[in-house]
């Protein structure tokens, strides 16, 4: 069986059909662009979808598992064996997306497609300490099944094409950049407001916690990438660091000489 992800291609007004006649061809629909394909229907299935979209990823179930070698200066891109968790709420609600949104803070994932997501297949306790804030892979799905949703998990799979993964490392990347540029954007306002006399010590500090706080759990899924998986966005986070101590140094001032407003 293999495991096929897709985006469609949103200038072809066609792309609405693919699911249509995946359908019809008895593929089954994991989670809205992620279908489960048998062996002898993949040519079929690729021919269908390079009419409309040449974005996909492919994947296939193994028995062994699979280290990641991931060398992005010489274009290897082996993610090894991954756990794919899919998940839907019969009702969604804003809260469940928030719910969700702030566990995948904590999970170091790759996004295969929406409310599709891939952990690396490893043995968590060797990378994380006891008092982990991250999460595994079957924690994510037993918290999503505990707030009301179905998940449907499939171990020890792997890319069919090494070269698939970059797109899955590039946008797991810009995911973390970006939460490393809201923590040092998020610095810069609260400094501004004390520049300006607008925030007193308590709120300060107060919102200062906060972003510690995002900074620290940021930081550890970024050391775990690269821990296992040889992924580096230290510079980013170094950058969101030193802004981070800009804050600390006012805070300290602040308890010497504290402003009025």
């Amino acid at each position: 069986m293999y495991y096929l992800a897709y985006s469609p291609d949103r200038k072809n007004k066609d792309r609405s059909v693919i699911p249509k006649i995946f359908k019809d061809l008895g593929f089954e629909r994991i989670q809205r662009s992620f279908w489960a394909i048998p062996n002898a229907s993949l040519p079929k299935a690729i021919e269908i979808l390079e009419k409309y979209t040449h974005n996909y990823l492919l994947f296939r179930k193994r028995r062994e598992i699979y280290k990641p070698t991931i060398q992005e200066n010489k274009d290897l891109f082996k993610l090894g064996s991954l756990v794919i968790i899919a998940y839907s709420f019969p009702k969604s609600s804003v809260r469940k997306r928030k719910m969700v949104s702030r566990l995948l803070r904590r999970a170091p994932y790759f996004k295969i497609t929406r409310n599709v997501y891939a952990f690396p297949q490893l043995k968590y306790s060797k990378f994380m300490a006891s008092e982990s804030k991250l999460i595994t892979p079957r924690e994510f799905s037993t918290i999503i099944t505990a707030i009301g949703g179905h998940t449907k998990i499939l171990p020890k799979l792997v890319l069919v094409h090494d070269w698939m993964g970059s797109s899955l490392i590039a946008e797991m990347k810009k995911i973390r950049k970006y939460e490393c540029l809201s923590i040092k954007q998020g610095c810069e306002r609260l400094l501004s407001l004390l520049k300006e006399e607008k925030v007193d010590v308590a709120s300060f500090k107060k919102k200062f916690t906060e972003i510690k706080a995002k900074y620290e759990l940021t930081k550890e899924v970024i050391s775990f990438f690269r821990k296992v998986m040889k992924i580096d966005l230290l510079k980013d986070c170094n950058q969101a660091y030193r802004s981070l101590m800009k804050c600390k140094k006012e805070l300290e001032k602040l308890a010497y000489y504290p402003i009025h407003t």
